[in-house]
């Protein structure tokens, strides 16, 4: 709501004075009166100081509504990057998962196994007469065994190269 200006009647004779006020306030203003200038002069500082207190409590009262208006942002934001991160960390879990199954040792722990040359570096992908007489290695799911190669049966399997290099 909009505020009426407001004035200061100063006069020493009182009939003036209200005469005036009354005039005034039928022209819609708000009104002050003083009967002479040295009260004038402290009604007039008296209102500056009320109307420099309500400046502050009005800046007091914004402030403190803004600053509401923020701890509720900080939790809101709080709360969206915990659920965004449990999320996420749902996501990596089943991730790492899937990942986990398909880890040479999980794999070796299904059932296979992996066989090496004699070098410990060539992985032996399938039966090659030329193994026979030759040691290979077994990594088995736990643990190793030390073989020696005495026959070799072709079988069905993939096709590809006899004998891998692994990466060093």
């Amino acid at each position: 709501m909009a505020r009426r200006p407001c004035l200061l009647v100063v006069d020493d004779d009182p009939a003036i004075r209200e005469g005036l006020c009354e005039e005034l306030a039928a022209a819609g203003y708000d009104t002050l009166a003083a009967p002479d200038g040295e009260r004038a002069h402290a009604l007039f500082r008296r209102l500056q100081a009320v109307e420099l207190r309500l400046e502050r409590l009005d800046h007091r009262r914004r402030l403190a509504h803004a600053r509401a208006r923020l701890v509720a942002a900080d939790e809101r934001l709080r709360a969206g990057v915990v659920a965004r991160r449990h999320r996420g960390d749902g996501r990596w879990r089943t991730l790492s998962a899937r990942l986990d199954s398909l880890s040479p040792l999980a794999v070796l722990g299904r059932g296979y196994a992996l066989c090496w040359a004699d070098d410990g570096r060539t992985l032996v992908r399938e039966s090659r007469p030329e193994l026979v007489g030759h040691d290979v290695r077994v990594t088995l799911a736990r643990g190793e065994l030390q073989c020696r190669v005495t026959a070799a049966a072709p079988g069905v399997g993939r096709a590809g190269p006899h004998l891998h290099e692994q990466d060093t």
